[in-house]
């Protein structure tokens, strides 16, 4: 039989064996480190993919929801025309194209007044505002109520109300900026480019107080003209090619013309090729490529997940926009041979009617 003291040598010994010694304790922590070091990006990057799909799952939506209106109703949806929702007023009313593509696919608009109707909404030219309920916005039962001469149609889209809410840091006037909006998983509105029916000689003007163009600029001034735009207060305005910015964004300190460089001319070039179908340039020479047809006749744009309109900072900007030492006056650059050069942004791209 073994003494007292024996015992309890013993049972010290076994206790000390069952312990961490300080080594043991900083390799465990070390590799748990690592581990998380590993997981974190994993993670992060999972969530931002996930955004990415859910984002463009809600343009493919909205996107089929326009096509079913073309059809139905031979003509783009659109409240507003696209001639005034490029008009030099909406500049400064900043009524969006989505807003108005909203209205026909998804109603809203009344004829009445009174508790929750928001009066005088859009761009602001002549006869160009309506009074709008954005409770009926998407709802079962959005028929106007009595109206006379307007048709608001909706019944095509409901929207998922996880991304439509009023959008922050917009450019506009009191009206406009109660109307909620389509947004990403990512929290930035999501831009409808519609054509101009004539389809004028010009690919995109910055409005429609000219000649008629393919496109216009001021149909989405409202977001381009913002300095702290969406969940994340993202700069859409352009600043210089070394800061975050955007390549179709305004003038910083709401210079007139909009765009980089001197004049707008950066600008509705980089709108123009976004809009442009790679496949179908007007060839000037082998070295010259300019936008000949439209991806489609309407097209929906997300910023992706650096929440800006095509960025100065995208690899695409880089490649295909710059000169010299900064962003080349005449904006983005089509690519040769058909390569679409929005494969190189992080933006998302969906044509309706191509």
């Amino acid at each position: 039989m073994l003494p007292m003291n024996s015992l309890s040598s013993v049972r010290l010994s076994g206790a000390r064996r069952a312990g961490f010694s300080l080594v043991e304790l900083l390799v465990v922590l070390t590799i748990v480190s690592i581990v998380v070091g590993v997981l974190i990006p994993s993670l992060r990057a999972a969530r931002i993919s996930a955004r990415v799909s859910a984002s463009q799952s809600v343009i493919r939506d909205v996107a089929s929801s326009s096509q079913r209106f073309r059809i139905d109703h031979r003509r783009d949806p659109g409240f507003f025309s696209a001639v005034e929702m490029g008009s030099v007023a909406n500049q400064g009313a900043g009524f969006s194209a989505m807003q108005n593509v909203l209205l026909d696919l998804s109603g809203g608009v009344v004829g009445g007044t009174g508790g929750g109707i928001v009066n005088s909404v859009g761009p602001g030219t002549a006869n160009g505002t309506v009074n709008v309920d954005p409770g009926l916005i998407g709802a079962t039962n959005n028929a106007p109520t009595s109206a006379t001469n307007i048709t608001s149609t909706g019944g095509y889209y409901t929207p998922d109300r996880k991304y439509f809410e009023v959008v922050t840091g917009r450019v506009s006037n009191a009206a406009n900026a109660q109307i909620p909006d389509l947004v990403d998983a990512f929290g930035q509105p999501i831009l409808a480019w519609a054509q101009d029916p004539r389809k004028g000689s010009r690919f995109v003007a910055i409005n429609s107080g000219n000649e008629p163009a393919r496109f216009y600029w001021a149909s989405n001034a409202t977001y381009l003209n913002s300095a702290a735009l969406g969940r994340e207060l993202r700069n859409q305005q352009f600043i210089s090619s070394t800061e975050v910015g955007s390549l179709i964004g305004g003038a910083a300190g709401g210079g007139t013309p909009p765009g980089h460089a001197i004049t707008a001319d950066g600008t509705r070039g980089s709108l123009a090729v976004m809009l442009a179908n790679a496949g179908f340039p007007t060839v000037i020479s082998s070295t010259d490529l300019r936008p000949g047809e439209p991806r489609g006749t309407m097209v929906f744009h997300a910023a992706g997940r650096d929440g800006v309109y095509l960025g100065t900072q995208d690899a695409g900007a880089r490649k295909w926009a710059m000169s010299g030492a900064g962003v080349d006056p005449n904006g983005l650059r089509m690519g040769p041979d058909g390569t679409d050069v929005m494969l190189d942004f992080d933006d998302i791209v969906q044509p309706v009617n191509n």
